[in-house]
């Protein structure tokens, strides 16, 4: 193959790496603009400003609901109340016998306070939250702090519950620093 050839074939190669890239990002958003990682402005759950805040999200026919809610308690008493935790537990649309009895809503009450209906799941897709017993974590500011599932599957989860409880201390110790610095008077 000549030197025109070589070329030539480049820069085809190239040209259809870029269209394809550019399909991908038409037909989606760039991970820097997920949209979840500021806190929603539309957000039916409330947001600590003193404290971070965990949120998680369970299904009430979920076996693993229980492991979750769980390891969210394990945590909270590890942080010993440096973490506002509220709940919002998924609900079909239509009517649907004695939902608000299942165990999981007795579960999640011994949890947190603020427990509630997540009708079809859209208080979880305003999260960036996309399946049962996930967890998310924002800072008192707004931002993002840990998005993940906090149950033992397969050896991962474990890692992940202890990156976050690793994560909130560390917080914790940076935001009950005093603050010093210089000033203009």
């Amino acid at each position: 193959m000549g030197s025109r050839a070589r070329t030539a074939a480049l820069i085809a190669v190239c040209l259809a790496a870029g269209a394809a890239g550019g399909v991908f990002w038409a037909g989606g958003r760039a991970p820097a603009e997920d949209p979840a990682a500021r806190w929603p402005d539309d957000a039916s759950v409330p947001l600590d400003v003193t404290r971070p805040t965990l949120v998680l999200f369970v299904h009430p026919g979920s076996p693993a609901a229980r492991a979750a809610l769980d390891e969210v308690a394990r945590l909270e008493k590890r942080m010993g109340g440096r973490v506002a935790v509220s709940v919002r537990v998924y609900r079909a649309a239509g009517p649907i016998a004695g939902w608000e009895k299942l165990p999981v809503w007795k579960k999640a009450g011994a949890v947190s306070s603020d427990v509630a209906a997540d009708p079809e799941g859209g208080i979880a897709r305003s999260f960036g939250v996309a399946s049962a017993e996930t967890a998310v974590v924002y800072a008192p500011s707004g931002r993002l702090l840990f998005r993940g599932d906090l149950i033992a599957r397969a050896g991962r989860a474990r890692s992940a519950l202890t990156k976050l409880t690793h994560l909130l201390e560390a917080w914790s110790r940076i935001e009950s620093r005093p603050v010093v610095g210089v000033s203009k008077v």
